[in-house]
């Protein structure tokens, strides 16, 4: 069997005119009274061979010799009806026109020409036959032979000339049906390839954007192309997609969050397209509707009347949407806030649609993941230089403030000696001695900051001994009384790393209440969080004059000092809580709690500080 990609245009054609045939066969043969049995089954044949040939030609096949089997079935039909039905005398003198059409179209003009020749014998067999019936005559043979070609040559011009009328008209019609379809198929063709090169241009602008959006290191950007891609993913311009409202809405503090953390921020619109101007001012604390919803389930919600949620009615961009598409951006146990998109059309998020944007919703996490990254170590590089400048300047102040105050004294002391040798004063010896004292002074304090800058004993016997020798060293320099109660068995629990960063910050707190707070007791405690063995604590306390913590914290940025700061920025290293508490005349209190595991970090970082019994 035959199989063609492009349908068989003559097969379409001889169909139809087919059913024309037989359509005015069945009116004329009823209309005049001459439908029997024969004639009957004829037609339904004739019906369904038609049938089996629309089926084949729907499926564009073609049965073997297909035109000679076509052709040769409306030849028996056509010759059974034209007999049935009185054959010259009947109603269908012109059933040989079933038989002249397929002819004419599948084997053009000879094919008419000599179907309407070997139809014309039969009539004219007929047709003698006929005569001698109704002449009386012994033999068919006695017929006048004059009568005979009168007859014959009557039908003959009939049958030629619908013959060749008929081939002309199949031919002129073949071709102008062939041309029509050629037309459309290359239309259709040219059609497909402008689309092709469209889709082409637009998954190219897509995978550009896609680009872009994996290699922008900036946030905004990050935003805004997420966006971008979102609508040149769901056809670009001049398509549904570009009628699309997308808002971004970030968490307020521009920092990552735990998922039931997030709750506790609003949302603010970072980027959006089809905004008004209004809108971009807007932020939701998200406690209720939809957008509470998403925060809390992490999950994407597909609703509608977006203008009518409690807390979404405020965008003016959403008055003529009917609906929308939320999508967290959410990672692990990161959220940053999430993607939200509507449509006017209440149908167009479809699965497919949805599916995609959610696509590009996780890539977004990801850049803007990456993007917070790169901002963060920009930021380090710069607090590394503030703390290179800070750790520069502490030391030029406590050069001033200690050895260089000594070593002016001992060259003062020197000067007043060498007077008092040269006038031989009887005071030397006790010049000589607090010179000395004085000489050792300036040692002790030198060799004080050369322990703070680099502490030996905590690299070698750990915490618990550095935070003992530590006291040992603010009491010895600066006859300064600091206590220490540390367990051991917390410092086995922490790692070098965590060690590091909690003896600094005992130091630097120690050193601050000995600067400003004029204590007489420095307490440092290290053990565990009462309650709760996964939590450790170390805490500092002073019995000094203390101070207004609001006050100081609003003033900070022009003291010039970061003591707060690094005390702040050096626990979030160990992903611990700080607190400080002061009071005028009441002392000072700092409190670090470290959590000791990963289920104690979550737990710490969902409740209040509380400070240890």
């Amino acid at each position: 069997m035959q199989v063609a990609e492009i349908p068989f245009l003559s097969d379409w054609l001889v169909i139809s005119l087919r059913w024309l045939v037989l359509l005015g066969m069945v009116v004329r043969v009823a209309l005049a009274g001459a439908l029997n049995v024969t004639v009957l089954v004829a037609l339904l044949v004739a019906a369904a061979w038609n049938i089996v040939l629309s089926l084949l030609a729907v499926l564009n096949r073609r049965i073997p010799a297909h035109r000679w089997v076509s052709t040769l079935m409306d030849w028996g039909v056509a010759l059974v009806i034209f007999g049935a039905t009185g054959g010259m005398n009947g109603p269908v003198l012109w059933a040989g026109l079933l038989a002249l059409l397929s002819s004419a179209v599948y084997f053009g003009m000879k094919g008419s020409l000599l179907t309407a020749g070997l139809f014309l014998c039969v009539q004219v067999l007929w047709s003698w036959e006929y005569l001698w019936r109704i002449s009386g005559l012994p033999s068919p043979f006695d017929l006048p032979v004059a009568a005979i070609w009168r007859g014959a040559l009557a039908v003959a011009g009939a049958n030629l000339l619908l013959g060749g009328v008929v081939g002309l008209f199949s031919r002129r019609l073949s071709d102008a049906v062939a041309k029509t379809y050629r037309q459309r198929a290359a239309q259709q063709i040219e059609n497909e390839r402008r689309a092709q090169r469209a889709e082409h241009d637009r998954m190219q602008d897509f995978y550009r954007l896609l680009e872009r959006l994996s290699a922008t290191l900036d946030l905004q950007g990050v935003l805004d192309t997420a966006l971008e891609l979102a609508e040149a993913a769901l056809g670009g311009q001049d398509t549904p997609a570009a009628r699309m409202v997308g808002v971004v809405l970030m968490l307020d503090d521009g920092e990552a969050r735990l998922p039931r953390l997030a709750r506790s921020g609003s949302l603010r619109v970072s980027a959006g397209r089809l905004l008004a101007e209004g809108d971009l001012q807007q932020s939701f604390p998200a406690l209720r509707g939809q957008l509470n919803e998403v925060v809390q389930t992490g999950e994407a919600r597909l609703f509608h009347g977006p203008c009518g949620d409690p807390e979404l009615e405020r965008l003016v961009c959403l008055q003529n949407c009917e609906s929308a598409l939320a999508l967290p951006l959410r990672r692990g146990l990161s959220s940053f806030g999430l993607m939200l998109f509507a449509h006017p059309d209440p149908d167009f998020f479809t699965p497919d649609r949805s599916e995609v944007l959610e696509i590009i919703s996780h890539q977004a996490v990801i850049s803007i993941q990456n993007a917070r990254l790169y901002r963060e170590v920009q930021h380090e590089k710069e607090h590394i230089l503030e703390i290179q400048d800070e750790a520069r300047k502490k030391l030029a102040r406590d050069l001033h403030d200690g050895p260089t105050q000594s070593v002016s004294a001992i060259a003062m002391r020197l000067s007043i000696a060498r007077r008092m040798l040269a006038q031989n004063s009887g005071d030397m010896d006790g010049e000589l001695a607090r010179l000395e004292d004085l000489a050792r002074r300036t040692a002790q304090e030198i060799r004080h900051m050369l322990f703070t800058l680099r502490p030996l004993v905590l690299e070698t016997d750990g915490l618990v001994a550095a935070l003992a020798a530590m006291a040992d060293k603010m009491r010895d320099t600066y006859q300064q009384n600091v206590q220490v109660d540390a367990d051991p068995s917390v410092e086995r629990r922490l790692d070098p790393g965590e060690q590091t960063v909690i003896f600094y910050l005992a130091e630097e707190a120690v050193n601050n209440a000995r600067k400003h707070a004029h204590a007489g007791l420095v307490s440092v405690r290290l053990g565990l969080l009462p309650g709760d063995p996964d939590v450790a604590v170390m805490e500092v306390n002073d019995d000094g004059i203390g101070f207004d913590l609001s006050q100081v914290a609003s003033g900070y940025g022009r003291r010039g000092s970061l003591g707060m700061v690094n005390l702040r920025e050096r626990t979030e290293l160990i992903n611990g809580l700080l607190d400080i508490r002061s009071t005028p005349g009441r002392g000072t209190s700092v409190c670090v709690q470290v959590p000791l595991t990963e289920t104690a970090a979550q737990r710490l970082h969902h409740v209040p500080v509380a400070s240890p019994a």
